[in-house]
């Protein structure tokens, strides 16, 4: 399963919105259908230590889809980044929590945020 994830976030196209390491413990609000991903800074190499979801919310919502580590390719010693991809998939709000850790469990970071789905207003102005 885990190589299956890598591939399909790996396959995708951008992403309709995007949140990063600086929205930690915020808020952001996005469209159902909308692809949402979460993209943080993450120094493996050296850390040895790997993000994952902490927890569960309503898939009715939001829908994980995968995730997938990128090195730098620019600077050997930057670090990479982690990237969570999602799908809006309902209305509501849920509350998504990813942790970094190593293989015994011990705790890097948390990363914590609110992600509310509106339904799509179709516009249907004047011709």
């Amino acid at each position: 399963m885990p190589l299956a994830c890598l591939v399909l976030v790996a396959g995708c196209s951008s992403p309709d919105a995007a949140a990063h390491d600086s929205d930690n413990g915020g808020h952001v609000t996005i469209h159902k259908g909308d692809i949402f991903d979460i993209v943080l800074t993450d120094d493996y190499p050296t850390s040895h230590c790997q993000w994952h979801e902490e927890g569960s919310h309503d898939t009715a919502i939001l829908k994980y889809l995968g995730s997938r580590y990128q090195w730098d390719n620019k600077a050997p010693t930057a670090p990479g980044v982690h990237t969570s991809r999602y799908e809006a998939t309902g209305a509501g709000t849920v509350h998504v929590t990813l942790v970094q850790e190593d293989n015994a469990s011990n705790v890097a970071r948390r990363y914590g945020l609110d992600v509310t789905v509106q339904k799509r207003i179709i516009d249907l102005g004047a011709a």
